[in-house]
């Protein structure tokens, strides 16, 4: 039941764990719990703000973001989520999940209010071994993400924050051709 949505996870004894910021994990642990398998919640850090940091990409920044907001970037019918269109006039970071199959929609709200230049980085499996990161702007990311044939489960991150995941990737390069 947790596994078709790939953000859950069950230990040795058979107890599955899952993130909690979205609705649905009440209706989860009443359904694990009608089939006899123990539920509960543990406080946590959600894939929110986990997914972003493990690219070293923080959510606010002093005079760049000082709020951020947390998205449904695909509705229950299906649609995109008529909260985008208001996350996309703002000045604040904004972290879409459940997004993928809507990038194109969801970029062209962003686009509708200018932002063609503002970067975005998608993340597929974030924080897993198989992590792979896709960095671009509004304007590019719909094609690299193809390109790239990033799936879900993946976190969207629209906002100047990204840059600090650039700004990491080009220590790291540095740091690599000084031991080469």
């Amino acid at each position: 039941m947790c596994q078709r949505y790939g953000a859950a996870a069950a230990d040795a004894a058979g107890t599955w764990e899952r993130g909690c910021v979205q609705r649905r994990a009440r209706r989860d642990i009443v359904e694990t719990e009608a089939h006899g398998v123990s539920a509960s919640v543990v406080p946590g850090i959600s894939s929110a703000l986990a997914v972003p940091a493990s690219l070293n990409i923080p959510v606010t920044a002093r005079g760049i973001s000082e709020s951020f907001w947390v998205v449904t970037g695909t509705t229950r019918s299906g649609e995109i989520s008529r909260d985008i269109a208001l996350a996309a006039q703002s000045s604040a970071t904004v972290v879409i999940l459940m997004g993928l199959n809507k990038i194109q929609d969801i970029m062209e709200q962003f686009g509708l209010h200018g932002k063609h230049d503002t970067p975005v980085a998608v993340i597929q499996n974030g924080t897993l071994p198989d992590q792979k990161n896709i960095i671009g702007k509004v304007s590019t990311i719909v094609g690299l993400t193809s390109q790239a044939h990033v799936g879900s489960p993946a976190i969207i991150i629209v906002g100047e924050v990204v840059n600090y995941a650039q700004a990491l990737k080009e220590v790291v390069k540095e740091v690599i051709f000084q031991y080469q």
